[in-house]
């Protein structure tokens, strides 16, 4: 090491050499760092180091050397410039050691800003206590103290003596004690004394930072790179860290550390911070793609990363290297322009990335397509995603937002407890697995899941019918199973939900759990009162047997007909004659409509036979329910309802569920107290009476007595009405509570009101009643509270293989009524029979012997082209050698145009070729009524051999003129 002359300042570096580990050092010393827009060095000197160490290179060898080589003394603090941030202090030596490091390979030139203050020796030698506020005050701008200053060895530096700028009261005098001062002060052993202390207490000072770092050295895992020939060395520990980022009283110098939130449009710069390698990578890839230009990783190791364009002739680059002692990645190059064109075939634009940056969009729009969603991506980002990298790029984004499977069921325990504590009275069961406990975790399995909310069940208690409907509905959720409902029928004749269960399966056991767990909550004591309304699936009917044996069990009318064409029979007669005898309201009624269906097929009557009346037509049902309705809608207009929610993780299903009926009661209670105030009916009853009220105009009553009447009909009908019973023979007064159209009539006799006569659970008063009750808003789950419950672990109730079904299998039926809606007629039903060969079931263009014929018919054309074929070829030999021949007779050179060849041999070619066409079509299409298939193919092949035999051959015709004239074309 070795200082320059002040003349020799501004020469440039020596030149050591590759290899070599010794840099230059300018360091400004007497003067202060400025920060702010124009941050600058004001004031003070240069003192220029050659061949100075970087090995080893630490702050107390710095003061060493400033000291014994440049004279200068006291405090120090040393800075680095950086541009666009300002000022940087240098707190440790590895801060230090990694600065001059990275110079090593950019020109081995390194600056260093010092700060000089007095005030440490002067508390250590004069008892003055500085507070760290007043440092800034006390360094020594420019000239030295009081303005003096030595050369020592060409550089210049300052005394060693001065005055400090702070005043102290214990340390000003009068002029009367300057006599005093002067005659028992020596000045020189004071100022000697300090400049003689001095490096003892900067080495003291220095010895106990070096035990700290060692220390700290000794506590810390991280690991340090001793490499020097390319080198990054930063603090190790949390306090280090904010020392090498500024802290709270510097925050203009803190170096550019990347926001993750502009990670959507990063903006990259140089000497830029990133957290870890993956938030790098990410950074750069988004910044390429918003830039429609493609870009590749050639190196990633644990240390550093390297991307640069793949095209030829571009070189774009960007070099980053982890920081030695903590996990923050640093951008030491930076080529920031592509030389390379546009590229809408980007190969930089992935799934995954695709995945994470369109997350939002699948969470604001799940029902969002794949088109639309494919499109949106390469319209914002002008480039070209294949169907399938939409695809998964979507399941990918629509996992990040639904979340782990585990951890939705993680959630259940407290999810179930927050439930009951903000719906107190609601009933939420969840059950697991019987027998079944993790070897690992201690953890049961996931079955099922039963939640019926208290205000739902006290209004349906309150003020409905007692008749509900039972369903089951597949979840398309990445569990599976399936869910079964339970949905009551309100006072408007609308569904009202009463309870779910998320199960694995439509079996007895999951139906006989959720019914005993529903006869509970709606206190079911005299059972043979209430109805229940379900299709024939899997153990429902055996669940329903053993949980209500005295409950009435009607069938879906829909789903019967369901059953009743996979008997085999079919049609639509047969399904209006069903569909009469359900709705048969009388006995008598139902035993015509039963005579005139087995009329059209005794079959359907046998088989109707086999099936309780009382599960499917209203002549035998019982009048507690006050309800006729033969079809299980209710249930299926409240799946229709959730189709978005049964594709959703167990919490999201139920909650989806909890603020669709939360939201149907409040919008319903709602409804009736702003639209109804004027009705004492709901609408749709009243719409259902005035029908009765049109039809009552053609009535004829007769009055008996003040409560009997004898109603007659139009057709020839009569029926008995007791006004005062609320009866009529035709029993659609007591099935409904609504009077029927005879009831009406007789009514009107009788000068009363229809509407005094109509059953109140149909009121307005009665809906209000269903609907006063709410479900209560729940907390987010920042707020549950934790239960300290064992979670379960997600069940295994599997999957079909396959691609999930988006849609609902439809049968038999449903297609055939689709097809009837059209303006073409449909063929269901009707026998068919093939004109080709006779036989039923089939038609011709599907007939097996009809497509053998066509085969064969093929190849035997074939053989005939090929047959006429050659016999034209030796007809056109036979011409040539008798012109030869006739040419050799008279000796004359006679020329045969090319034209009268061809013009000869083509027509034979012509007619070779229709005549086998001719006979593939007879042999295609027969007489098919009266030829057999044996027969046509004989006399067909005859016909071909007689065409082809009549083919006519180019004749020869020898005049006395040597000229040959053909008789078929005269040349």
């Amino acid at each position: 090491m070795s200082i320059r002359s002040e003349e020799l300042n501004n020469e440039p570096p020596p030149n050591d050499g590759n290899g070599s580990t010794k840099i230059t050092m300018r360091c400004y010393i007497w003067g202060k760092c400025i920060n702010g827009p124009d941050a600058h060095y004001e004031g003070g000197e240069i003192c220029v180091f050659d061949y100075v160490e970087v090995t080893g290179i630490s702050l107390f060898e710095m003061d060493r050397m400033l000291e014994n080589e440049a004279r200068v003394y006291g405090d120090k603090r040393y800075h680095i410039l950086v541009e666009e941030y300002g000022f940087r202090r240098l707190w440790h030596d590895k801060e230090l050691y990694a600065y001059c490091a990275d110079y090593l390979d950019y020109g081995r030139h390194v600056d260093l800003y010092i700060e000089v203050s007095f005030a440490e020796i002067l508390r250590l030698q004069m008892g003055y206590d500085y507070e760290e506020d007043d440092y800034d005050d006390d360094y020594v701008l420019e000239g030295g103290i009081n303005g003096e200053s030595e050369e020592h060895n060409g550089c210049n530096s300052d005394a060693s003596s001065g005055e400090f700028s702070g005043k102290d009261s214990d340390y000003e005098m009068e002029e009367e004690d300057d006599d005093d001062y002067e005659d028992n002060v020596d000045q020189n052993v004071e100022w000697l004394g300090i400049e003689n202390q001095v490096e003892e207490e900067r080495k003291m000072i220095a010895k106990g930072k070096m035990i700290a770092a060692a220390q700290r050295d000794i506590g810390s895992d991280s690991e340090s790179d001793v490499d020097n020939s390319d080198v990054d060395a930063t603090p190790d520990s949390e306090s280090d860290f904010e020392s090498l980022h500024g802290s709270g009283d510097e925050q203009c110098t803190k170096p550019p550390m990347f926001n993750p939130k502009d990670m959507h449009n990063p903006k990259i710069k140089l000497k830029q911070y990133f957290s870890n390698f993956k938030e790098f990578k990410e950074a750069v890839r988004t910044w390429n793609i918003k830039r429609e230009r493609p870009f590749k990783f050639v190196k990633h190791d644990k240390v550093k990363v390297m991307a640069k364009c793949p095209r030829e002739g571009c070189d774009w680059y960007i070099y980053a290297r982890k920081l030695s002692g903590e996990g923050s990645v640093q951008v030491r190059t930076f080529q920031k322009q592509h030389k390379c064109g546009f590229s809408y075939h980007n190969e930089s634009v992935r799934s995954s990335w695709v995945a994470k940056n369109y997350c939002e969009t699948i969470r604001e729009n799940p029902k969002l397509d794949l088109k639309s969603f494919t499109n949106k991506i390469m319209k914002e980002n002008k480039c070209f995603l294949s169907k399938y990298q939409g695809y998964r790029a979507k399941r990918v984004a629509t996992k990040i937002v639904q979340g782990d499977e585990t951890d939705h069921y993680k959630k259940l325990p407290d999810y179930i407890n927050e439930i009951k504590r903000s719906n107190p009275g609601t009933t939420v069961i969840m059950k697991v697995v019987d027998g079944y406990c993790d070897a690992v975790t201690r953890q049961q399995k996931f079955q099922r899941l039963y939640m019926c909310f208290a205000g739902v069940k006290q209004g349906f208690l309150a003020a409905c019918r007692p008749i509900f409907g039972l369903d089951g509905t597949f979840l398309k959720g990445p569990a599976g199973g399936v869910l079964l409902t339970a949905v009551g029928v309100d006072p408007n004749n609308g569904f009202y939900p009463i309870a779910y269960a998320a199960t694995e399966g439509e079996t007895k056991d999951s139906w006989m759990w959720f019914l005993t767990l529903l006869r509970e909550d709606l206190q079911m004591e005299r059972d043979y009162e209430w109805t229940i309304m379900s299709d024939k699936q899997k153990g429902i009917i055996q669940a329903c047997e053993a949980v209500f044996p005295n409950c009435d069990h009607r069938f879906c009318v829909k789903h019967l007909h369901s059953n009743f064409s996979v008997a085999g029979f079919k049609g639509t007669t047969l399904r209006r004659a069903l569909w009469k005898a359900a709705k048969a309201t009388t006995l008598a009624k139902f035993s015509t409509k039963m005579r005139e269906l087995a009329e059209i097929d005794i079959e359907v009557a046998k088989w109707l036979g086999t099936k309780q009346p009382i599960e499917w037509t209203r002549s035998h049902f019982r009048t507690f329910s006050k309800c006729d309705m033969l079809l299980n809608n209710i249930c299926e207009s409240f799946n229709s309802k959730i189709l978005h929610a049964r594709k959703e993780h167990i919490v999201g299903l139920m909650e989806s569920l909890r603020h669709y009926v939360m939201t149907r009661l409040q919008q319903n209670r709602d409804m009736a107290k702003s639209k109804w105030k004027k009705l004492k009916f709901c609408p749709r009853i009243m719409k259902r009476v005035k029908k009765n009220m049109d039809m009552a105009t053609q009535c004829f009553p007769i009055k008996s007595n003040d409560d009997d009447y004898e109603v007659g009909c139009p057709y020839g009908e009569t029926y008995c009405v007791n006004i005062k019973e609320r009866m009529c023979t035709c029993r659609k007064w007591d099935l409904t509570g609504i009077p029927c159209s005879h009831a009406i009539s007789a009514i009107w006799i009788a000068r009363k009101d229809p509407m005094d006569f109509i059953d109140q659970c149909y009121s307005v008063e009665a809906y209000l009643k269903c609907y006063a009750n709410c479900i209560l808003p729940v907390n987010g789950e920042h707020d549950w509270t934790h239960t300290h419950v064992t979670p379960p672990l997600p069940p295994t109730y599997g999957r079909a293989p396959g691609r999930p079904k988006k849609l609902r299998k439809k049968g038999e039926d449903e297609i055939q009524q689709k097809k009837e809606k059209g303006n073409k007629m449909n063929r269901v039903g009707q026998v068919i029979k093939c004109n080709y060969c006779g036989e039923k079931g089939h038609n011709k263009r599907s007939c097996n012997i009809r497509k053998e014929q066509l085969e064969n018919a093929a190849i035997e054309g074939t053989q005939a082209t090929q047959s006429a074929s050659q016999q034209v070829g030796s007809c056109t030999e036979l011409f040539e050698i008798s012109l030869n021949e006739a040419s050799s007779q008279t000796g004359a050179d006679t020329t045969v145009d090319n034209q009268c060849v061809n013009t000869c041999s083509g027509p034979a070619k012509t007619i070779a070729r229709k005549g086998a066409k001719r006979t593939s079509e007879n042999i295609v299409l027969p007489n098919q009524r009266k030829r057999k298939a044996q027969r046509s193919q004989r006399q067909n092949m005859a016909a071909t051999e007689d065409i082809i035999s009549s083919a006519p051959t180019p004749e020869l015709n020898l005049h006395k003129c040597p000229t040959f004239h053909c008789l078929r074309c005269h040349i």
